[in-house]
């Protein structure tokens, strides 16, 4: 299990353009078997959080301050495992299974994925 950061965008409406390449490892073997490749249950996993961070003057001292990070989740989406080693490129906007409400967050008016 590995963890990727981007870089960090601010704003209302960040985009994040950036790539990353990902090393996969089998768990029992030096190489992926035909079994684990075709097995649907063999998944990668991408969950989003959205970093917050936040200073402030520490109580006790002048001088000091407090660095606040709080991360909070977004959503995630998984991609069998067969489709990443078919395909030597991914590229496109990928929908997110995403909780009903995100507190302090709010939808656009505009769905990006319907259909005119």
């Amino acid at each position: 299990m590995g963890v990727v950061n981007t870089e960090v965008s601010e704003g209302a409406f960040p985009e994040f353009n950036s790539n990353h390449i990902l090393s996969l490892r089998s768990l029992l073997e030096d190489s992926f078997t035909i079994e684990e490749i075709m097995n649907p249950q063999n998944k990668l996993v991408i969950t989003v959080f959205d970093q917050l961070q936040s200073m402030r003057n520490a109580l006790e001292a002048r001088n000091k301050f407090v660095l606040t990070v709080e991360k909070h989740y977004l959503g995630s989406m998984e991609l069998p495992l067969l489709v990443l080693l078919d395909s030597s490129k991914m590229q496109g906007q990928f929908r997110l299974n995403r909780p009903l409400v995100l507190f302090g967050y709010f939808n656009n008016s505009q769905n990006l994925f319907s259909r005119d």
